[in-house]
């Protein structure tokens, strides 16, 4: 107030304010508690005896003015006091009033501002809480240090942690042990460095169910650009990485038996020959084809010539290797890939105890007429004796077993030797 007034006062150019007393009093002048400005201490005092009084009433609050002027005031025209004091009054406090209320508009203005800036503010916060609660993805908030400090109902849906369980605890709660640690370190240090990560991960839920989630991380920085906080959103992909590995299984297996396909085959087999060429070692390969399979289809039906081919599956799956590659090629011809395989002699044995097994009489759990038998012809071939690439080893090992079918007795033929 004593700013605001000196500084309206100062506008005035008159020798008669210079040492005048100015009082002001918000509406009771005989009130010392109303006195809202007294220049010279005059309120309340004895000092105070011939004050001219006006009011004035600025944004519906009335003041009380009073201005008291000295005796050596009167000019030399013989202007009366009272007449001076109602000119000053007139000029000085239509300034003051002036400027009062152009302050007051200004703080009316600004104060406006706020509250609309205030209302917007405090719309996108409710807005954006709606968004947080509402959403469908699963959002988790943590610090610098990945303690969660917030997660939205749809997280907890998620991953089986209520809001109160999840707060407070660092995001590796859901860990599944499903990645090693450099997958974390790798991600972390993409997020530090860029700022975000997307990708899958495999999450563990409450429960123990281990879940495939997609997961989006972003580093939140404050104007020093320095991390202060971490968003992440998930989303369960379980069942359509379920579906994409039922789609690829399709792809490279058998539907009847399980085993692998012709397409499966041919990349283990280019594999196998790449490494067996950098280890010096040799690949083994067996075409199994079954003797007398039509007839078991003529007589019994389609649905039992079926129910062969999976027995027959199955028990040449028990007798190789779990590093072997077995897979049905077609019809009733199965071939038999043998990464790292010592020789040809080692491949002949191999043949001679699937043909044991296969020779074994079915029993009441394979479903099959006690009447059907099965046997094969099995033709051998082996990198590098046989053959230099993986087309060539197919053609050898082929050719080896429609040789095979043509012997009587043990059905077992060896391909022959390609040139140095």
């Amino acid at each position: 107030m004593k700013d605001l007034i000196q500084g309206a006062l100062a506008t005035v150019k008159s020798p008669a304010l210079q040492n005048a007393g100015i009082l002001i009093y918000d509406s009771d002048k005989d009130s010392t508690d109303n006195l809202l400005y007294d220049n010279q201490q005059l309120g309340g005092t004895t000092k105070l005896t011939h004050a001219k009084w006006s009011e004035l009433t600025i944004a519906d609050r009335t003041w009380v003015i009073g201005i008291q002027l000295g005796h050596r005031s009167l000019s030399a025209a013989g202007w009366s006091q009272t007449l001076l004091l109602q000119a000053l009054l007139g000029v000085s406090f239509s300034i003051v009033a002036a400027v009062i209320s152009q302050i007051m508009l200004s703080n009316h203005l600004a104060l406006r501002r706020s509250l609309l800036s205030e209302q917007q503010a405090s719309r996108e916060r409710a807005l954006a809480n709606t968004v947080f609660d509402s959403s469908p993805i699963g959002i988790v908030v943590t610090d610098a240090s990945g303690i969660i400090i917030r997660v939205n109902p749809a997280f907890s849906q998620l991953c089986g942690y209520s809001a109160l369980e999840a707060k407070g605890r660092k995001t590796n709660l859901l860990r599944s042990g499903k990645h090693e640690n450099s997958f974390y370190q790798q991600m972390w240090s993409a997020i530090i460095q860029q700022g975000y990560w997307n990708g899958e991960i495999w999450n563990r839920h409450r429960n123990g169910t281990i879940m495939r989630n997609e997961l989006s991380i972003t580093a939140v920085l404050d104007q020093k650009e320095q991390i202060t906080n971490f968003v992440g959103l998930l989303r369960d992909v379980s069942e359509r990485h379920l579906n994409e590995e039922k789609i690829r299984y399709l792809a490279t297996h058998d539907q009847l038996t399980g085993l692998a396909n012709r397409t499966l085959l041919m990349e283990e087999l280019k594999r196998s020959l790449a490494l067996a060429e950098r280890q010096g070692s040799g690949v083994g390969l067996m075409f199994i084809d079954l003797d007398n399979f039509k007839p078991v289809n003529d007589r019994w039906g389609h649905g039992t010539g079926d129910v062969l081919l999976q027995a027959v599956a199955q028990r040449l799956h028990d007798a190789v290797r779990s590093s072997d590659t077995l897979c049905r090629q077609g019809g009733d011809e199965f071939v038999l890939l043998v990464p790292d395989a010592p020789s040809v002699e080692n491949l002949t044995l191999l043949a001679r105890k699937l043909q044991t097994a296969l020779h074994q009489p079915f029993n009441n759990e394979e479903e099959l007429p006690a009447e059907v038998t099965i046997s094969a012809s099995i033709g051998i071939a082996r990198w590098p004796n046989h053959a230099q690439s993986a087309e060539s080893l197919m053609n050898a090992a082929d050719s080896a077993m429609y040789h095979a079918k043509q012997l009587k007795g043990e059905r077992i033929a060896t391909a022959c030797s390609t040139a140095p």
